[in-house]
């Protein structure tokens, strides 16, 4: 019986310690570029129900670039899958360029989502809003 008790504590403590990884509807919204909790407006992903997103870099001279393509849920993996998906910065414009796959992972944080970029670095896109659009 205390095994019984133990072992009940324990995966009760896993699986409490643990963040469950969003529905696909809780993903579709607005994204802002985030470092050590600092967010940035330069870089955003706006995530549609319809399956699509949009990627916007605002540059330092105020050009905005954007690409646009298709994202996938993988809930068992806790990951989204953007599909032609390309980063631009100020140094290189991409004009021209194919994207290719890019797979974040899906982290909840005292009730915010976060698609990591870099968790070494602590680098990540944060949910700000919900999209009206689409």
């Amino acid at each position: 019986m205390r095994v019984l008790f133990v072992l009940f504590i324990s995966c009760a403590m896993g699986i409490a310690g643990c963040s469950s990884c969003p529905d696909s509807d809780m993903l579709v919204g607005s994204y802002c570029y985030s470092h050590h909790g600092f967010s940035s407006s330069q870089d955003s992903i706006f995530i549609y129900a319809d399956g699509t997103y949009t990627y916007q870099h605002l540059a330092s001279n105020g050009h905005v670039f954007d690409r646009h393509g298709a994202w996938k849920h993988d809930s068992p993996g806790c990951e989204i899958l953007f599909e032609n998906f390309l980063f631009f910065s100020d140094e290189k414009s991409f004009s021209g360029s194919q994207g290719g796959n890019w797979y974040s992972r899906v982290h909840v944080v005292d009730g915010v989502i976060l698609l990591m970029y870099s968790s070494e670095d602590n680098i990540y896109f944060s949910k700000v809003g919900r999209n009206s659009r689409r």
